[in-house]
């Protein structure tokens, strides 16, 4: 047995390319056979035609040796034809004046007559019936190139239906995990028995999936709905707490404060926890589309004009296309809007932001480049927001949490780092759809 590292090198990795070739091995066997019988058939001619000859020969050498002891008659149409000089001179000659030569009764044995008679009757039938050329090339050999041809035919459309069966399977697979959906789906569709295995594997995989999903929301709200019960209580009390307080004492009144921030804080950072752990099980669940890159971009760039162009700020998109990528419609626009508006929010009044999207053939990297001046530390840009920001909202930059959700979800990766002109250059990269 060879092994399967020097299998896999041989052998290539297209399953068609594979079944191909096991067609083309099995399709070289009738030529085989075929030749095999012509070239024999042309040896056992060969054989009888040269044991014929030997025959004869032997038979014209026995004639050749008895001719000068034997009477020969000749006919009346003339002499013998074909007989030695020495046979003729034996022969009587009449004159005119003798009588004629005294016949003989005895049978002259010519060469067309002996040889017949060192001839079994089979040899001789079979070589009148002989044919002059080969039947392969008369009549076999259309029958057998037709035949050739049914069994190639045959071959081939027994692979197109394995590589049907097979591209079959692969859509149900890919509808199945893209779609994300559940309920034995893929077992329930018509596949290859030999790949129902894999089909209740993807099945299991996809309802562990779902479970997960499930329990990720429950337990976001579960921890969600637990924290804030207490924290309702300490607010109410706080509130009691502060009406007992007198003004009179400071050191009172400040504590109180401290703790209304806080709870205030606590409620955020519950908000905050609740809100990701929906945001992972909607990505997980969300189901995958096969998306155009540059389209998503530029839908998200006309979303963000608007704002872009009452803060005078000019988006500049150099868009390779097309770049295909596997991912959530809604939730990837959503992120390239996130991060054109940040990038909006840092740029200085009549500043350009470069949007630049391209591909190497495996990754596909959108960089955003803004020209802001501020001294954000890039470290913290997808980290999760720990507090409100001004006026009780959240701050947009930093605050892209979510995009690298979102990113990392699809089986990307983010980044960040400053550019020559001082502002941030973001870069979202996702695998490419091939």
């Amino acid at each position: 047995m060879l092994p399967p590292q020097l299998l896999d090198a041989l052998l290539p990795r297209s399953l068609a390319a594979s079944l191909c070739i096991l067609v083309g091995l099995l399709s070289i066997l009738p030529m085989i056979i075929w030749a095999h019988v012509v070239r024999s058939e042309h040896e056992t001619r060969e054989q009888l035609e040269l044991s014929l000859l030997d025959r004869a020969s032997t038979t014209a050498q026995v004639f050749s040796s008895r001719a000068p002891t034997e009477p020969r008659t000749a006919t009346k149409s003339g002499p013998l034809t074909g007989l030695p000089d020495v046979a003729t001179a034996g022969a009587c000659k009449p004159t005119s004046s003798s009588a004629s030569c005294a016949t003989s009764n005895l049978p002259v044995a010519l060469p067309d007559q002996v040889a017949p008679s060192l001839i079994s009757p089979r040899e001789a039938s079979f070589a009148k019936g002989l044919p002059e050329t080969s039947p392969w090339s008369a009549t076999g050999l259309p029958i057998a190139v037709a035949l050739y041809l049914a069994v190639a035919l045959a071959s081939l459309i027994v692979l197109l239906g394995v590589l049907r069966q097979v591209k079959s399977f692969n859509n149900a697979a890919q509808d199945v995990v893209m779609g994300r959906l559940g309920g034995n789906q893929l077992v329930q569709r018509t596949t290859p028995r030999e790949l129902a295995s894999a089909a209740r594997l993807l099945d299991h995989v996809m309802s562990d999936l779902g479970y997960t999903v499930g329990q990720l929301r429950g337990a976001a709200d579960d921890y969600a709905h637990a924290m804030r019960t207490p924290l309702a209580t300490v607010s109410a009390a706080l509130h009691t707490v502060r009406r007992s307080v007198s003004t009179s004492e400071p050191r009172a009144q400040r504590a109180v404060e401290v703790i209304e921030t806080s709870v205030g804080r606590l409620s955020y950072l519950v908000n905050a926890a609740q809100h990701h752990g929906q945001s992972v099980a909607a990505l997980i669940a969300a189901p995958r589309q096969r998306l155009d890159f540059a389209d998503m971009v530029q839908a998200a760039i006309a979303g963000a004009s608007d704002e872009a162009t009452e803060s005078g700020i000019s988006i500049r998109p150099r868009l390779q296309r097309p770049i295909g990528v596997l991912a959530n419609a809604e939730a990837l626009e959503m992120a390239i809007w996130e991060v054109l508006l940040s990038a909006v929010d840092s740029s200085p009044e009549g500043s350009d932001i470069v949007v630049t999207l391209s591909s190497d053939g495996t990754t596909a990297s959108l960089v955003v480049e803004d020209r802001g001046q501020d001294r954000q530390d890039e470290a913290l840009l997808f980290d999760q927001e720990i507090g409100p920001g001004k006026g009780g909202a959240a701050a947009r930059w930093p605050g892209l949490s979510s995009v690298r959700r979102t990113i990392e979800s699809s089986g990307g990766c983010v980044a960040a780092c400053r550019n020559m002109a001082g502002g941030l250059s973001v870069s979202l990269a996702l695998p490419v759809d091939r």
